[in-house]
């Protein structure tokens, strides 16, 4: 008689094998992608840029006004007694004012000292520090044109002395008198006495200089109201006001 068999008994199964794993070591072949042994070499070529991108993917610390323009900044030998490095040292209560340019509480700086204590190299130190941590649209504006055309001629010889930014400004035959270019932000040029110049603008800063001699223009209203249209459209402004007591 013939033996009767249960088809429903399961077969004993073979030990199971443990997986390969992905990376083997043979000889130069030393990673396995997809069942393709790829040479170390090619590997290694592959990683090494791949660790160098990494640092472009973080975050750039962000450097203020005041730091920028003591580490940055030169001053010409043109138009300063003592040439060289910007050094806050010399004038310490001006770090206040530069650090007031990146706080977003402050909307207007109101400077009035005396003469010859770096009072103007501070703004123009302001304006070009700016340009490059913060860029966007400024205005300079003084008492007259000739006065204007002046520090304009200063601002760029400032621009020209800095490594930072020597190259990124335009050659002296590329210059007009209508504004400064810094490479990072364009700074228009304005002066009182000519409401077309000071309106028409939208800056987010507003450098005003030596206000005590600024002409009123009746028709227009007062010059520092103009001034103070020009920075409605940024939620974030700053102006700087300027003067000599008198």
């Amino acid at each position: 008689m013939a033996k009767r068999t249960n088809s429903k008994t399961k077969t004993p199964r073979s030990p199971r094998r443990p997986r390969r794993r992905n990376r083997v070591d043979v000889g130069p072949f030393r990673h396995r992608f997809g069942g393709i042994n790829v040479p170390r070499e090619t590997v290694e070529s592959v990683r090494t840029p791949l660790k160098s991108w990494r640092g472009l993917f973080k975050p750039v610390a962000k450097i203020g006004t005041e730091e920028w323009a003591e580490k940055n900044i030169r001053i010409p030998a043109e138009y300063a007694a003592t040439a060289g490095r910007y050094d806050l040292r010399r004038y310490p209560f001006w770090r206040e004012i530069l650090a007031a340019m990146d706080d977003k509480t402050t909307e207007r700086v109101v400077i009035m000292a005396a003469t010859q204590i770096g009072k103007t190299e501070a703004i123009k130190a302001a304006a070009v520090a700016a340009s490059q941590t913060s860029p966007a649209p400024m205005m300079f504006a003084g008492p007259d044109k000739d006065y204007v055309s002046e520090k304009r001629d200063q601002i760029y010889a400032m621009a020209d002395a800095t490594p930072a930014i020597r190259d990124k400004v335009p050659r002296p035959h590329n210059r007009n008198y209508r504004l400064i270019d810094l490479g990072g932000s364009v700074v228009y040029l304005a002066w009182s006495g000519s409401p077309q110049r000071l309106s028409g603008k939208a800056c987010k800063r507003v450098f005003c200089s030596e206000i005590d001699r600024w002409a009123q223009t009746p028709r227009e209203g007062a010059t520092q109201k103009l001034v103070a249209e020009r920075v409605k459209a940024f939620a974030l402004f700053k102006i700087v006001y300027e003067s000599t007591p008198t």
